[in-house]
């Protein structure tokens, strides 16, 4: 639903106020010739305004949130929090107040046989997108491998998986999904091993209308039951950040044109690995040569794609070091530096790069091959300033999709998030991206679009976010960052 106007004179408001009312629904009253709203006596109500609306449907039930008055002196007035609390029965945004208790249109539940868990949705709207969190019984997140079928797949969406449990869904083409109001399959994602129940939380969906963030109604839902606390990252060996059972280092390009990849596996023997080579811009890479494969004897170079392995069945024996996987050369004009994306790693049990273990990689280290402190992108905010935030980032591939929470440094929500301020950054210019009021920022290339890569060591302005309630100066933090790839893969992300 979208608010058209501000009725006027049908308020304390508009008899005294200048009042208006923009598209993402902030409403703004101005008392420019000095007048105000007068108080109120006794335990009544008094009407302040009337806003018009379309897209609605009368007894829908709508919040107000983050009131800010100002006193007659131009002092902050404090001001009790509304409830949002649905009563029974309540329309929320054109749906069921069953649905969602925020106004959302949508459901999400999650089925559990053996290692596979099937995600079904029921939405009245077209979705662009949707995230969520899988979790056991217990709370902790669950280990997930893969996701296929069901509508996301046939939406031709892009599913990631995290190391958190975290699920995101993103359109690359400017697909939706359909409503439907029964629960039909979403999509089916794998486990690396079986869990004591699953469940799921923090979920939020994309309207495909508007490209505005709706809240979920989940079940089952998570218990409050706290996660486990990470382990905290390793500073030795490479610095391995999750529990991924192979990482690749892509080293620089070096003025000879050659670059090291390295392997570490700590846990698994490795029996083959496969990857596609990108060059800054996300673009296949070309004119690559071997020069040296000591691990694996036999290396097959075709187009982009790399592939090593041992034909009479020989490994990489597990081991804390990191070592020389192969060394290339590298023949392509106007190629900067050098990643890799569609990585796999087979163990010697598995049928060859079919059964594959957890892979991360990482690119932009060194020569020698020390890259533990580089990823394939980095995320900051920058301070506070004239009442906007501007969010900086570093990317050595290009991005079609990402997805960020805003937290002070204690670590809360940021709830006074107010917009995107549009044509102020990469993302601006090639993605819709919003903002909801618990400070969650999405942006989705609806078009096909994506954020470039960057060169060098200077970031770039990826968006700014317009805020309330706040001082210039103010240190906010980017949590949770996730990055999609042009190719609907996770990028790793600082």
């Amino acid at each position: 639903m979208k608010p058209s106007e501000v009725v006027r004179g049908t308020g304390a408001a508009t008899d005294a106020m200048v009042v208006s009312v923009g598209a993402g629904g902030v409403v703004v009253g101005v008392g420019v010739t000095g007048e105000t709203v007068p108080a109120t006596t006794g335990d009544e109500a008094q009407l302040l305004a009337t806003i018009g609306l379309n897209q609605t449907t009368d007894g829908t039930q709508l919040c107000v949130v983050g009131p800010i008055f100002s006193g007659a002196d131009g002092g902050s007035i404090a001001v009790e929090e509304p409830s949002c609390e649905i009563p029974p029965g309540s329309i929320v945004g054109g749906g069921n107040a069953t649905g969602n208790a925020k106004g959302g249109d949508v459901s999400l539940s999650a089925s559990l046989v053996g290692t596979a868990v099937t995600i079904s949705y029921m939405s009245d709207v077209e979705l662009a997108g949707a995230e969520f969190m899988l979790m056991d019984s217990a709370g902790g997140a669950l280990q997930l491998s893969s996701a296929a079928g069901g509508a996301a797949e046939s939406a031709n969406m892009s599913v990631q998986t995290g190391p958190d449990g975290k699920v995101v869904l993103v359109s690359r083409t400017g697909s939706s999904l359909p409503p439907t109001a029964s629960p039909t399959p979403l999509t089916t994602i794998a486990l690396n091993a079986t869990p004591q129940g699953a469940c799921l939380k923090d979920a939020l969906a994309i309207r495909a209308a508007d490209i505005h963030i709706v809240d979920v109604a989940v079940g089952p839902e998570c218990s409050a039951a706290a996660a486990p606390e990470p382990a905290a990252p390793s500073s030795e060996g490479g610095g391995f950040d999750h529990d991924e059972d192979v990482r690749i280092f892509i080293g620089q390009l070096d003025g000879d044109g050659e670059v090291t990849i390295d392997i570490r596996n700590p846990s698994v023997d490795v029996a083959a690995v496969q990857l596609s080579l990108i060059d800054q811009d996300g673009a296949p890479l070309e004119g690559v040569s071997l020069l040296e494969s000591p691990l694996l004897p036999d290396v097959t170079l075709g187009g982009a794609g790399l592939l090593a392995y041992s034909p009479d069945g020989g490994t990489i024996a597990a081991g804390d070091q990191q070592r020389l996987l192969v060394r290339l050369a590298v023949d392509s004009p106007g190629v900067q530096s050098v990643c890799a994306e569609q990585v796999q790693a087979t163990t010697p049990s598995a049928e060859l790069l079919t059964d594959t273990v957890s892979v991360s990689v990482t690119c932009g280290g060194d020569v020698s091959g020390n890259g533990s402190t580089a990823v394939l992108a980095k995320i900051r905010a920058e301070p506070v300033v004239n009442g906007q935030l501007a969010i900086m980032y570093q990317s050595l591939v290009p991005m079609i999709g990402f997805q960020f929470e805003l937290r002070t440094l204690l670590g809360q929500p940021v709830t006074f998030a107010t917009e995107v301020v549009r044509g102020t950054g990469a993302a601006t210019d090639a993605m819709v991206v919003s903002v909801g009021a618990g400070g969650v920022v999405v942006g989705v290339g609806v078009t096909g679009e994506t954020v470039p890569a960057t060169t060098g060591d200077e970031a770039q302005l990826l968006a700014t976010i317009g805020l309330n309630q706040t001082t210039d100066g103010t240190q906010l933090c980017v949590v949770g960052p996730i990055f999609s790839g042009a190719d609907g893969g996770s990028i790793a992300v600082e």
